[in-house]
């Protein structure tokens, strides 16, 4: 969810899973993601759907790997994906988020209301780069968390 430009799910179908869905709104950001799905030959393996996240209607997922918006347009567009990973009842998300303590308390009281653990797996500085319309710095810094939330039943 919020593949972007792909990269997660072309290195999620290398890993020869099921199924792979490259979901985002961005129309060119999934043009990009299909020529690179090509490059890689695993275009095939890939299904790239166009679509709002809140508006997601997905019926069986596993896992949930999402690299959601960090709310600084969309105030708590993140949280936003993250209810609705969960509302899909996958065994396990991987998340990005701004670090911070409100987000992380945020998140550890949205899991555990929903019956997940949230485990922050690393804290990295990133690089984002200006691809979208809003950037307008060369290379942007932004301390994330990278989260692995796990349905309780599943440990």
């Amino acid at each position: 969810m919020g593949c972007g430009t792909g990269r997660f799910a072309i290195a999620s179908a290398l890993l020869n899973p099921l199924h792979v869905v490259c979901i985002d709104i961005d129309h060119e950001a999934l043009k990009v993601a299909i020529m690179y799905a090509s490059k890689f030959n695993v275009k095939e393996l890939i299904d790239f759907i166009q679509a709002a996240i809140p508006f997601l209607n997905l019926t069986r997922v596993d896992v949930v790997f999402q690299n959601p918006p960090f709310g600084v347009h969309r105030k708590h567009a993140d949280i936003v994906f993250l209810r609705t990973a969960l509302n899909l009842k996958p065994k396990i998300v991987y998340t990005i988020h701004k670090s911070n303590d409100a987000t992380r308390k945020l998140i550890a009281r949205i899991c555990s209301e929903r019956n997940y653990i949230a485990e922050i797996l690393a804290t990295k500085t990133i690089v984002i780069p200006p691809y979208m319309k809003h950037h307008f710095k060369m290379k942007h810094r932004v301390l994330v968390d990278l989260y692995k939330i796990v349905r309780r039943d599943m440990r």
